[in-house]
Order: structure tokens, then C-alpha cells, then sequence
């Protein structure tokens, strides 16, 4: 039921669209209907140029903007998309987001679909989406799913497959557009979600590579977003980038929207905490009017240091100045630093009593005694204790060994005996890694990211070109907690997700090179590149699989040792036949591995399945059909 007591009274910024984009007449009916200025560019790319006052609402056309318009947008502030299949859809959201503060609902549900709990099965996620208020789901998932506990929020519309305007598709074509049934253990109708079906108004997915239109990996008919937008909702905030940390960003956005800030204000917020967070990639876009006020005039309760706080409205705030400068969160909550000094505290997981108090000490201090602590549990074999219970690891004490022998005899017959036993060692630990790496990567979806980055923290990020793609992505640059001299690089791609994770003191790097399309039956060959990028002998072990290939059926897993001379460059051929039953026809992930002197490279790359035969679907790496 609306209220029209709830309307917004204005709205700030410019509306801003394409000449001769056919969402042209959808910008300039929501500029009158909102009262605000019109800004009509003859590319949209201008936009990231303008030196605007206020939020831009850009609207278009999916194929006037794109995926990769959509990955800069999240780089700026105050940027939103309005954009919708088809000029009947558009005009239906444009009017849905003049009229949205009079019927969205009050209600906001936190979901976290990452745990096998009940609250992440679809009926639950149904319920919660009802009534029209905002639903915050933390996922996993990609451009066209969000996983859930017994099935799949299914981004798939009831239109035909789409292509581009000049013909071409993206790189390839889904398991469920090809007859295979859902990517994900084959679902059929019984196990989706249909997005366009839920009944929230506003939807914050804190999952990787989500938010997109659908002109790069695939096609608009199955991307998740658009079809979100389909249904009731007025906006949809979510990453095209890989995401990680600052895990009270959803919990923080729907907060801010209760406490009356814009969908641009909150959006832009939340990217600062993920900036903010030592620990935390990926920033958010919207797809929405920034401009729009979901619930005007709207104030969070008001809390105090010391007193019990209830959350129960999403949130509470605590007055700049009112705290001591440090302070200890005790009970379910996470607590932000606000841009005026005020403190936001947000709800996390069950709800509790919470407190907050003035610290007693520096959280660095606390860190800092134990990481101290967890050196020492390192080096307690030097005391003697060498048994199972003691050692963290039974080859840094046979390294030890090897290093004692060597302190006292440099030079010696003795010594030289040692370097050869802990070279031998050494290359021993690189196999075994590379072996755990292929096997992790062909029995799961095994990404190695996950195994430093919840421990490490993001030191810089800068722009560079995907070798795979040419798109714009992001060089993060990580270091570890514990140990300062661990220190990675990730080219983050939001066509290709991960794309090359390398240690920074490295000795090998690799890349794949070859065809990214195949057919079953055909026999599918990748070229690993390995580098040597020092001046001395480098023995590399290189390990390749595709990801999960236990369940899909091929048999291309494999570790190598390969030598390298000093700056050589060496290609070696690896993969195989894709089998007839191959299953299942979609994009999957291939994964190479270079470990060289204790240091680990990799290289990720997709790979797209046909169905097959060759001809009545077949294309070339760029997209275009063959002839």
C-alpha cells in the first residue's frame, strides 16, 4: 500500500543519457517527473569527465554502457545506472523509482547464503524478499546464479538469447541456454529462484563478479542484475570486481538507507569501508536512480558508550564526539566510523544485547603480541621440540638441520654435502606443492586467493590492462599479517575475475596461451609459458588442471618439472581431449601453477564447452561467428 506522505519532496543531481541511445525518452521523463537537469552526451563514456555537483543518474540502454562502463563507474562516487531490456521495462522502472518512498517496505533482511544454515534455502530467501523492503544476501556466485543451500537465485528472463547490436555475442552461451539444464548440478525448474519472481525493492549483494549487464562473458539474457530489476526492484547494488572483506558492507548499506541517506550516499559509504578495510577488494556499483531517497526523513535510534543498545531498526548511531577515541564492540555488531566522526553500528548474525565500551588497549598492540606469539610457536625446535605436538611444519626442522651444518663449515666438504641435501629438500617442498595445487584445483573450486587473503592486507591497488581480455582491471598488492616479507600481486579482471596471482620476489612467472573455445570430442591443447626472471639456474614445478575436472570429466591434470636457464623463456603443451561426455557445456576455469624456490605463480584463464558438433553454434575467440 503506498503512503504519499512518504514522498520525496526533491531530488539531488543531474539526469544524464546518450543522443539517439533509446533511453533518451526515459531520461528526460524521469528529469521532469524529479524536477531535475537533463545532460545529454554523445558518448556515455563522457560521463567519467564530468565535474558534477551532486549524484549522476546515467540512463541507457544495457548496449549504450556495458560491463566494462559498469567496472569504472564503481571507481566514482554518486554514479548510478538506470538501465532495463526494452523501452516498456525502462519506463516501468523509471516509474517505479519516482513512486518507490511511498510503498517500499519497512522491512530489511539480512541473509549470509555462504553457510550450509536453513536461512539460505530458497524458500527462505522468498519469504524474506516479501513485502517489498530490502534484502541483503551475502553469496556466492556469478554473472547469471547466486548459490543457495538447495538451488540457485536463477538470473535466466523469459526472453530470447540476445546479441549485440553489430551481431557478435559475448564469449559464450550458458549450460541452460544450450538444453544442459543450470551450471550448477544440473537444476532443472524444481531447484531456481527466479530473480524477476522475488519481492524485494531494493537487493545488496556482497558477491564476486555479479553486477553486469551482459556484453562480456555472457549473454544480457541470463545476467543476474537486469532480471532482478525485471520484478519489483528499483535498484540493485552489488561488485563486478572480485570481493573480499569489509563483510559488514551490506549490513552498513541497509543501515544507512534507514537512517535517510540516498542509494548514491549509501553506496558511496560503503565503498570507503571497503576502502578503509586493510583487508577488503572490490567496490560496489549501483544499478538504480543514486538520487532516490528510499525512506525520507528517516533517523536511526541514537546510542550512548556504556549503555545497552537495541538494533532491532537496523542499526544505531552514536554522536560524533561521544566516544573516547578507542573503543570495544561486546555483542553482535560491527561498528564503522562515519565521515563526520559518529559512530554506526550495524547488526551481525543473531541479534544479542550490545555494548560498547572504551577500550583497554590498541587493537595494533594486541596484534602485535601475537604475531610475537606465533613466531615463537615457529621456532620452538631450536628448544628441542621436534615431535608432531611441537614442529609446525617437519621440513622447516630438516632445513634447520641443513643450516646448522653450514654455519660452522662454509666451504667444507661437509657443507657442500648440506647445500646439495637442502637444494634437494627444497625441490622436493616445490613438487609437493605443486602437486597439492593440481589436485586442490581438479577435485573442487579451489581458488588460491583464499588461502592468504583473509590473513593479508591490500597495500595499494592500480589500474592494468587483462592479458586475457584488454580490459581495464585492477593490480592489488597484498601483504601478509604475520610475516611482512609475504608479498603478492593479484590482477583482478571484471571480464575474467582472478587472472595472475604472483608471489612479488617470484623467480618464474607463467601464463596460458591457446584457444578458449573447444567442442566435446575435440582435443583442446593450452601452451604454459614459463619465465625464468633471474640471472641463475631456476627449477620450476608446474602444475595445470581445469577447475573441478573430477565431476566434468576430463583427465588434464598435471605436474611437471621443467628447468630453466638463466631468463628463459619455455612453453610447454599440456591439456587433452575433452571427452564426449564432458560435463557440462558452459565456461569453466583453467588453472596453471609455477612453484620455483618456495614461491608460488599462477595463472587463471576461461574456457568455454560447447555442446557440439561444430557449426551450428561455433565462434572464434573474439566472439564473432565463424564463417
Amino acid at each position: 500500500m503506498t503512503d504519499p506522505t512518504n514522498e520525496q519532496p526533491s531530488w539531488d543531481g543531474t539526469v544524464v543519457s546518450a543522443t539517439g541511445d533509446r533511453a533518451d525518452a526515459a531520461a528526460a521523463a524521469l528529469a521532469n517527473r524529479t524536477g531535475r537537469p537533463h545532460l545529454r552526451l554523445a558518448d556515455l563514456a563522457e560521463v567519467f569527465a564530468l565535474d558534477a555537483r551532486g549524484p549522476l543518474t546515467v540512463v541507457a540502454s544495457p548496449e549504450a554502457v556495458g560491463d566494462r562502463w559498469l567496472a569504472r563507474a564503481s571507481q566514482r562516487d554518486h554514479i548510478g545506472l538506470l538501465t532495463a531490456r526494452g523501452p516498456r521495462r525502462l519506463a516501468a522502472l523509471v516509474e517505479r523509482t519516482v513512486s518507490a518512498p511511498t510503498w517500499l517496505g519497512e522491512r530489511s533482511v539480512l541473509i549470509d547464503a555462504t553457510a550450509d544454515r536453513p536461512a539460505a534455502t530458497r524458500e527462505e530467501v522468498r519469504r524474506a524478499a516479501d513485502g517489498g523492503g530490502t534484502l541483503v544476501l551475502k553469496a556466492h556466485g556469478r554473472e547469471c546464479l547466486v548459490h543457495l543451500a538447495d538451488g540457485v537465485i536463477c538470473g535466466r528472463t523469459a526472453d530470447e538469447p540476445l546479441v549485440r547490436p553489430d551481431g557478435r555475442r559475448p564469449l559464450g552461451l550458458t549450460s541452460c541456454v544450450q538444453g544442459e539444464g543450470c551450471y550448477r548440478l544440473h537444476y532443472g525448474d524444481a531447484e531456481l529462484l527466479p530473480a524477476a519472481s522475488l519481492g524485494a525493492g531494493i537487493v545488496f549483494i556482497d558477491s564476486c563478479l555479479v553486477q553486469k549487464v551482459g556484453d562480456t562473458q555472457f549473454t544480457s539474457d541470463t545476467t543476474l542484475a537486469p532480471t532482478l530489476l525485471e520484478g519489483g526492484a528499483v535498484a540493485v547494488v552489488a561488485s563486478p570486481w572480485l570481493r573480499g572483506g569489509h563483510y559488514a558492507a551490506g549490513p552498513q548499506f541497509a543501515a544507512l538507507l534507514r537512517d535517510g541517506l540516498s542509494l548514491g550516499a549509501a553506496v558511496a559509504a560503503v565503498n570507503r569501508g571497503v576502502a578503509d578495510c586493510e583487508r577488503a577488494y572490490g567496490r560496489f556499483v549501483l544499478l538504480g536512480d543514486p538520487g532516490l531517497v528510499p525512506y525520507p526523513g528517516r533517523r536511526l535510534p541514537a546510542g550512548r558508550i556504556g549503555e545497552p543498545l537495541d538494533l532491532a531498526a537496523g542499526g544505531v548511531r552514536i554522536a560524533p564526539g561521544a566516544d573516547p577515541g578507542r573503543i570495544t564492540v561486546r555483542g553482535p555488531a560491527d561498528a564503522l566510523r562515519q565521515p563526520d566522526g559518529g559512530i554506526l553500528l550495524v547488526a551481525r548474525g543473531e541479534p544479542g544485547e550490545v555494548r560498547v565500551e572504551p577500550a583497554s588497549d590498541r587493537p595494533a598492540e594486541r596484534f602485535a603480541v601475537l604475531a610475537d606469539r606465533t613466531a615463537a610457536a615457529g621456532r620452538l625446535w631450536t628448544c628441542g621440540f621436534t615431535g608432531e605436538r611441537f614442529r609446525p611444519d617437519a621440513a622447516r626442522t630438516e632445513l634447520a638441520e641443513v643450516w646448522a651444518e653450514l654455519a660452522d663449515a662454509l666451504g667444507s666438504e661437509r657443507a657442500v654435502r648440506g647445500l646439495d641435501r637442502g637444494r634437494d629438500l627444497l625441490d622436493g617442498i616445490d613438487r609437493a606443492v605443486a602437486e597439492q595445487l593440481t589436485s586442490l584445483t581438479a577435485q573442487g573450486r579451489y581458488h588460491f586467493m583464499d588461502s592468504y587473503s583473509d590473513a593479508s592486507r591490500v597495500l595499494a591497488q592500480e589500474p592494468e590492462s587483462c592479458p586475457e581480455c584488454g580490459s581495464e582491471g585492477l593490480r592489488l598488492h597484498w601483504r601478509h599479517a604475520l610475516d611482512p616479507d609475504a608479498e603478492r600481486t593479484l590482477l583482478s579482471c571484471p571480464v575474467c575475475g582472478e587472472v595472475v596471482d604472483a608471489d612479488r620476489r617470484a623467480a618464474v612467472s607463467c601464463r596460458l596461451e591457446g584457444p578458449r573455445h573447444t567442442v566435446r570430442g575435440e582435443h583442446l591443447v593450452q601452451r604454459a609459458v614459463l619465465a625464468n626472471r633471474t640471472s641463475r639456474p631456476v627449477v620450476a614445478h608446474l602444475g595445470y588442471a581445469l577447475l573441478h575436472e573430477d565431476l566434468y570429466g576430463t583427465e588434464w591434470a598435471t605436474t611437471l618439472t621443467v628447468p630453466l636457464a638463466p631468463a628463459e623463456e619455455r612453453s610447454v603443451d599440456v591439456g587433452g581431449p575433452v571427452p564426449p561426455h564432458f560435463d557440462v557445456a558452459d565456461r569453466h576455469g583453467l588453472r596453471l601453477f609455477a612453484v620455483a624456490e618456495g614461491r608460488i605463480s599462477t595463472y587463471s584463464r576461461y574456457l568455454w564447452v560447447a555442446a557440439g558438433p561444430r557449426g551450428g553454434d561455433a565462434h572464434d575467440d573474439n566472439g564473432k561467428e565463424r564463417a
